[in-house]
């Protein structure tokens, strides 16, 4: 199957492990998108958002200052940013968190581990391409 490519995003990766940063952007690498900015807790992440228009958004569940759900249910309440594209990628995988995540509002969930294959899924389904 081809993949779909996507040179022209802007995506914010938010999650306060490096490692995980880093995986993200090597798999958004493969989609052919390479501006990425980087948060490492839920506040700076809010702030960028705040600053920036991106074109999809993606969160941890789990981080410092602010969990992932409280950065998500900002950004739906803003009416600049309520219809960016959220996907969390996170551990949590508790179907009440599932449940949780939707009342906010998210896009798209993916559970840690993920490969990049599911990464391009969502991605397509959240930006509906």
């Amino acid at each position: 199957m081809p993949q779909t490519l996507y040179p022209h995003l802007k995506v914010l990766s938010a999650d306060d492990s490096n490692v995980i940063r880093k995986i993200l952007k090597k798999a958004l690498a493969s989609f052919d998108i390479s501006d990425v900015d980087e948060a490492s807790d839920g506040r700076e992440a809010l702030d960028k958002i705040r600053e920036n228009n991106y074109d999809v958004i993606l969160l941890d569940w789990t981080m410092p200052r602010m969990t992932g759900l409280e950065v998500l249910k900002e950004i739906r309440k803003d009416p600049d940013k309520k219809d960016t594209p959220v996907i969390m990628i996170t551990a949590e995988c508790m179907k009440k968190n599932f449940v949780e995540a939707a009342q906010a509002g998210v896009s798209e969930y993916i559970t840690k581990p993920f490969t990049a294959e599911a990464l391009g899924k969502r991605l397509k389904r959240a930006l509906r391409v």
